[in-house]
């Protein structure tokens, strides 16, 4: 396949792959209470695929070079979000998460060039990290009171010890 191909089957699969994240049932990676707000915006964004889709395809190699989507620079991107994203598959955590969204955002982001319907899906992409980041920040907070909880409740456990326990719990959550 070609750079132009790959990217025309990246946005393909990423229209999957956001389909299913934000129509699954609450999970350790999307909080119950955004999920409507998700699947409403989802529905905003959902035809954006056709119309950036048609427009990629219209493009020449060189075209989709200068916008950073051809060439070197397509590999580099489509590599390392192909890595993120079996990574992920593999064990989905909420850190592989914010890394595939993160590699598909900075895919997406080079698109708006070629269609302003880049925009509306870069920016549901950047609404599922925000939550994402929340979601993470609230673990951390979980996993700071644990280890303040475990000093609490045994003083005597200290230095490596603790901190495997701290990293056991950390790894839990994740």
């Amino acid at each position: 396949m070609n750079e132009k191909e790959d990217l025309i089957k990246f946005v393909e699969e990423l229209r999957e792959w956001l389909y299913s994240i934000v129509h699954a049932p609450a999970n350790h990676l999307v909080a119950d209470p955004k999920l409507d707000a998700y699947r409403a915006a989802w529905k905003e964004v959902e035809a954006r695929f056709d119309e950036l889709l048609a427009k990629l395809r219209a493009l020449t190699d060189q075209e989709l070079t200068y916008m950073g989507l051809g060439g070197e620079q397509a590999r580099l991107k489509l590599d390392a979000h192909d890595k993120a994203k079996r990574k992920y598959s593999f064990w989905p955590t909420l850190r592989g998460f914010k890394k595939v969204l993160r590699w598909s955002g900075l895919i997406i982001g080079s698109a708006i060039d070629a269609s302003p319907a880049g925009e509306a899906i870069k920016e549901l992409i950047e609404a599922l990290q925000a939550g994402a980041e929340e979601e993470q920040e609230a673990r951390d907070d979980k996993v700071k009171a644990f280890g303040w909880h475990q000093r609490a409740l045994h003083p005597l456990v200290t230095g490596p010890e603790l901190v495997k326990a701290e990293r056991r719990w950390h790894a839990l959550l994740d």
